[in-house]
């Protein structure tokens, strides 16, 4: 299992907006991960409803789907963003083979988006050791002791409240 295929790529925006809306999040240098687990048949999380309706491409192959991120604020020129992004993609698919044993041990699937955090170009070795970390964070328990990994409305991936913003929005 040591590549990574078109139908391994998060590249459908329905999803990415389902997977920036509903998702849970962490920080591991130096990625903020976002994720979104899923029962493979569970229509609560993955909804064909009205607003998020699903195109026939949202089927599910591979037990993962996956995107990279790296903000033009971070990293200012283009070449540096693209190298980041292959790095991360030359990580994933040479570490993916656990997590991939793991979800499928469980019936799940697997929404991720990696968004690079660091202000510069790290070596490969270091976005490599961010993303195993990643992956086992991933593969431990949930977060909260919610059922399939995802947080409930109104919590934070702790499992407490999320705090009250004031009017100003801080």
């Amino acid at each position: 299992m040591q590549s990574f295929s078109k139908s391994e790529r998060l590249g459908n925006y329905r999803l990415q907006q389902l997977l920036f809306r509903k998702g849970s999040a962490f920080f591991s240098h130096p990625f903020r991960v976002v994720f979104l687990l899923a029962h493979r048949n569970d229509p609560e999380v993955i909804p064909a409803s009205r607003r998020l309706p699903l195109p026939g491409s949202a089927r599910f192959p591979s037990p993962a789907r996956m995107m990279v991120s790296v903000p033009a604020r971070k990293l200012r020129r283009a070449v540096d963003r693209n190298r980041v992004k292959r790095l991360v993609k030359e990580a994933y698919r040479k570490n993916k083979s656990g997590f991939y044993s793991f979800l499928n041990g469980r019936h799940e699937i697997c929404l991720i988006a990696f968004v690079y955090a660091a202000r510069e170009v790290l070596p490969g070795q270091e976005v490599e050791k961010g993303i195993i970390r990643s992956l086992q964070r991933l593969t431990q328990s949930p977060p909260g002791g919610v059922s399939g990994g995802t947080v409930a409305a109104g919590e934070t991936a702790t499992g407490g409240p999320k705090p009250e913003r004031d009017e100003k929005g801080g």
